[in-house]
């Protein structure tokens, strides 16, 4: 009967997408419609936390039945194939739905050969478990461009091996770790280090253990790539001593443009002798006017921040390539720092009377990116900029035509 009743939402022209969830599936049925039957506009099959009975054999054939239709994406065995060029895997049963993909992938070369993105959520690096093997042949996958792993679990030991392979994918541009299990070990170093060889594009690493090690690699990686242009680091519970090291590597980067440092920002001394003792937040602020490529930077929380606003406006002042910050403390001078930004989206060069002199039609988006995040009254400063000034934007744009400023 269920084959009955699929093969007829498969056939039905109407039907895009068709999804079941928690279902015990007899796969020598579901391949046997799936061989049967040519799908007509069916873009979507989903089977999610599902029951496969069966061997790994006809596992197998049931994947290789679907990369064989005409659909585009779907979902069997606890991955999930996206337009035939995603990857994403979330395992329900990892013992008993790993082994069928890891015979296909090694077996169909050519199927393989067309994933550009993996994403990997919850994978474990066990020796006990099949998933090191998966691993080693996703990393061969020829045109690998993006890798996501979230919620690491497992032995470092065998993490750390595994890891240390991704120095292999030289098409790799693109890398997220999240939420990472490992606490307290050195996987992320491990890993960072791997990376460092490659031209990658955008890294981000969230709620994982950045400690000195890890630091350190962070910025050997910003000194030697030339390739970078995106850095998030967000709830990784940094300190401004690791600021300070990121920041002087950014001195000598020629790349990259946008840095996120997100999460809490944690006060640290560093002691210059007996009787002196300098907060590091004097010491990561002072490396940003000799910054020549950073365009836009995110600062974390950290109440201590708001006792050095006025030293951090005057470190950007001198800053000649920053174009947007985002703030997530206190009451900052928005009309302080508005200026600066236009100045250094100009031409680079200091300009007297920055506010008659602005014909930037991405001022909008800018102010409003500033105001995230704040109450009160805090829009005033950038609207009332906004109508001295809308004036001056270009007169291509449509709906952006004016004769002069708003009343």
């Amino acid at each position: 009967m269920f084959a009955t009743f699929l093969r007829q939402l498969i056939l039905n022209r109407s039907i895009h997408r068709i999804e079941f969830r928690s279902f015990s599936v007899d796969t020598k049925t579901l391949l046997g419609v799936l061989d049967s039957t040519k799908a007509q506009n069916l873009n979507h099959l989903i089977f999610r936390e599902c029951y496969y009975r069966g061997d790994n054999e006809i596992k197998c054939d049931l994947i290789r039945a679907l990369f064989a239709s005409k659909i585009a994406s779907f979902s069997v065995l606890g991955c999930t194939i996206r337009n035939r060029r995603v990857l994403s895997c979330s395992w329900y049963r990892w013992d008993v739905d790993m082994p069928p993909w890891i015979q296909f992938l090694a077996s169909e070369q050519n199927e393989a050969n067309a994933f550009s993105t993996v994403q990997l959520d919850r994978p474990d690096f066990s020796s006990s478990t099949d998933f090191p093997t998966f691993f080693n042949i996703i990393l061969n996958f020829p045109r690998l461009t993006t890798l996501e792993l979230s919620r690491c679990q497992g032995a470092s030991a065998v993490a750390i091996d595994c890891l240390k392979a991704v120095a292999h994918c030289t098409n790799l541009k693109n890398f997220e770790l999240k939420e990472n299990a490992f606490k307290g070990t050195c996987v992320e170093s491990a890993l960072l280090q791997a990376l460092i060889p490659l031209k990658l594009q955008r890294l981000s690493i969230s709620a994982s253990a950045v400690d000195t090690s890890s630091t350190q690699t962070i910025s050997k990686l910003l000194r030697l790539n030339n390739t970078m242009e995106y850095l998030s680091i967000c709830n990784c519970s940094i300190s401004d001593d690791f600021a300070a090291v990121i920041f002087e590597a950014l001195t000598a980067n020629t790349s990259l443009k946008e840095l996120k440092l997100g999460g809490l920002f944690r006060r640290s001394i560093s002691h210059l002798g007996d009787n002196q003792s300098i907060s590091s937040s004097e010491m990561w602020m002072g490396f940003l006017p000799r910054i020549k490529c950073l365009k836009h930077l995110t600062l974390p929380r950290g109440n201590f921040l708001e006792q050095t606003e006025q030293p951090l406006l005057e470190k950007i002042r001198q800053n000649l390539s920053l174009e947007s910050l985002q703030l997530f403390y206190g009451r900052h001078r928005l009309e302080e720092f508005l200026p600066i930004f236009a100045r250094n989206m100009i031409n680079k060069d200091v300009i007297a009377g920055i506010y008659d002199n602005v014909p930037l039609p991405i001022w909008p988006h800018l102010l409003l990116a500033l105001c995230k995040n704040r109450g009160g009254d805090s829009g005033t400063v950038p609207f009332t900029f906004l109508q001295r000034n809308i004036s001056h934007l270009p007169l291509s744009e449509p709906n952006r035509k004016r004769t002069g400023p708003l009343p």
